[in-house]
């Protein structure tokens, strides 16, 4: 199992449309995944796409995928494991947003009022990519 190391998100301004971005890392398929977290403004029309796809039931952290998140090491679902690995280019970053990873789950505040904005966020993305896996 990978060791977790504690990542804790930097606060929203929940005046603004202010969102969190993952800048995918480009590697080449097999390689460990990484993310960098960006913050944006949703009235400053950022570009970006965003994921759809389906959480599943809660897995238990010893069943779970990792990745790097800002450096951390950070546990995922398998199922959006593998559609960071496959959305991600060889040559270049890619600019999505997720709400696994880009809402912090433990933020109760944070969740509603990012979940409020799903709408607007989805309606936003210059494309929205459903992953069935």
């Amino acid at each position: 199992m990978e060791t977790f190391s504690h990542f804790t998100y930097n606060p929203l301004d929940t005046l603004q449309s202010e969102i969190r971005l993952i800048s995918l890392q480009p590697s080449q398929h097999d390689n460990d995944i990484e993310c960098q977290l960006l913050s944006a403004n949703l009235d400053e029309q950022p570009v970006f796409e965003a994921l759809s796809y389906e959480w599943g039931p809660p897995t238990p952290l010893s069943h779970c995928s990792w990745i790097k998140l800002d450096g951390h090491n950070s546990p995922v679902r398998e199922n959006l494991r593998a559609a960071l690995s496959c959305l991600r280019f060889k040559d270049k970053a890619r600019i999505i947003w997720i709400d696994a990873l880009c809402i912090n789950q433990k933020d109760v505040k944070e969740r509603n009022h990012q979940v409020a904005q799903m709408g607007k966020i989805y309606s936003q993305a210059s494309r929205v990519i459903a992953w069935l896996g």
